[in-house]
């Protein structure tokens, strides 16, 4: 009487052989992809928040002054009157804000092998006389600790991280916005204005 070979056991080696470390190397890789995600998010945050803190800055000299002393301009108060034709007060802010940047960067989430590596920032101050900007411009390669399936090679991503920040001064605006009507109001170039726009509207 023959005897009959059950299978069942045999199956289940040779498929957990081929599953198993398909399923775990997935699971891996989206861990450490995640984390990957993570580090940009951050990155990207900071690099937001200091274009932010360093267009103000540009924008309002005594701000730090204040900050420091809790509501108040402390010692002499030097507003940088001509900074915005000048551009090396805007550029030591600018530089200070990329180092800090860098130096916050070098954060790997939950791994630390995960750390950022070959970490460039180009800072820029951007002078259009009618209007300045502030720009940072971060690249970086973020290293999965583990390699593809039948690769030797371990994947490295590249990942940018930019932000461009208006400098602006609301109160120096509204100022010569007002300059500018009452010298027009004075000099009587709003009725001229005005004139040479009905002379159109019937050429129309």
């Amino acid at each position: 009487m023959k005897r009959k070979i059950n299978e069942k056991g045999a199956v289940t080696i040779v498929e957990a052989t081929f599953v198993f470390p398909i399923m775990f190397f997935v699971l891996f890789f989206l861990l450490f992809y995640g984390n990957s995600v993570y580090v940009k998010s951050h990155i990207d945050s900071i690099v937001t928040r200091y274009a932010i803190e360093a267009a103000a800055e540009i924008s309002d000299p005594l701000l730090e002054g204040v900050k420091a002393n809790r509501g108040t301009v402390g010692g002499t108060a030097d507003a940088k009157p001509y900074r915005y034709l000048l551009s090396g007060y805007a550029n030591s802010i600018v530089a200070k804000y990329k180092n800090l940047i860098i130096k916050e960067a070098k954060f790997g989430g939950f791994f630390g092998s995960m750390t950022p590596k070959a970490v460039t920032c180009k800072a820029k101050y951007n002078n259009y006389i009618l209007y300045q900007s502030v720009r940072y411009d971060v690249e970086y390669n973020i290293q999965i600790p583990i390699r593809m399936i039948f690769s030797n090679y371990i994947t490295v991503m590249k990942f940018i991280s930019s932000d461009e920040e208006p400098v602006s001064d609301a109160s120096e605006l509204v100022l010569n916005t007002n300059m500018v009507v009452d010298y027009a109001e004075r000099l009587g170039i709003d009725k001229k204005i005005n004139e040479l726009k009905s002379k159109i509207k019937k050429f129309l």
